[in-house]
């Protein structure tokens, strides 16, 4: 499906939550294997994994979650993509974003921005990140809680005061930001479960954080990288992935949830 599909769009967009310690290989089960999982996402969580991977296997990877590792296969129709750090300037008019940070007055001052692939000529628009769906362009509010059904650690963004995530189409750029024509939601204690839609003004400074999502191929698929894999398990919890994204590990960590950053 579309969601399904523009749901690595948003991994990754809003600031981190938490960091998975995601261990080495030698932790990995045998591929296909996923002794002590449950048989696969519950309904309403997260359709996939993100983790670290553990092993490599023909076309199936371990990935190593925050608490569980999951098997996951992939075939030549799954979208593989990778994530580089890119400037500003890299931001063009027409091209699908996803920001977060701050917003005071209807202006959100970004803290990291993604640029991602449309699917089918859409942008996914505002969803709570780290993997959950994303929505076309005029679609309706996004479903409310964490991946899972689980909750921001106390002192973490989105635990207390919130913060905010805009999503949508890049109509225009300027030195100091964007404006997007789109979506802007404020998650966290007290915020409305609705998105504010049309434009929306994206600032950005020099300590904004800007990565591209790429075209990538299964050679992008090694020990060591992060993965983000969308797609629906079967009885046994293995992830048969329709889209998977790559990026750089972090002190051989993944950012889990909410993120903006290469993890």
């Amino acid at each position: 499906t579309v969601n399904a599909a523009i749901a690595t769009a948003l991994a990754g967009t809003a600031a981190v939550l938490t960091l998975a310690a995601c261990g080495g290989s030698s932790s990995a089960t045998d591929a296909g294997s996923n002794a002590n999982q449950p048989p696969g996402p519950a309904q309403g969580a997260f359709p996939g994994a993100n983790g670290l991977i553990a092993s490599v296997s023909g076309s199936t990877l371990q990935v190593q979650g925050q608490q569980v590792q999951t098997s996951v296969t992939y075939s030549g129709n799954t979208a593989i993509t990778a994530t580089k750090s890119v400037a500003l300037s890299a931001v063009k008019a027409g091209d699908c974003v996803t920001a977060n940070g701050s917003a005071e007055n209807g202006v959100l001052t970004a803290t990291n921005i993604r640029i991602s692939q449309s699917v089918n000529g859409d942008c996914a628009t505002t969803g709570p990140a780290g993997g959950l769906p994303g929505r076309p362009e005029g679609a309706g509010a996004p479903p409310s809680g964490l991946p899972g059904g689980g909750t921001p650690p106390s002192g973490a963004p989105g635990a207390g005061a919130g913060f905010t995530v805009a999503t949508g189409r890049v109509t225009d750029v300027a030195a100091t930001g964007l404006t997007l024509s789109g979506q802007l939601l404020t998650i966290g204690s007290g915020a409305s479960p609705s998105p504010s839609q049309g434009q929306v003004t994206v600032s950005a400074g020099t300590d904004t954080t800007v990565i591209k999502e790429v075209q990538a191929t299964s050679a992008a698929l090694v020990v060591g990288k992060c993965a983000r894999a969308i797609g629906d398990a079967n009885d046994k919890g293995t992830i048969a992935a329709t889209s998977i994204n790559v990026s750089e590990a972090v002190d051989g960590k993944c950012a889990m949830g909410f993120r903006g950053a290469p993890a």
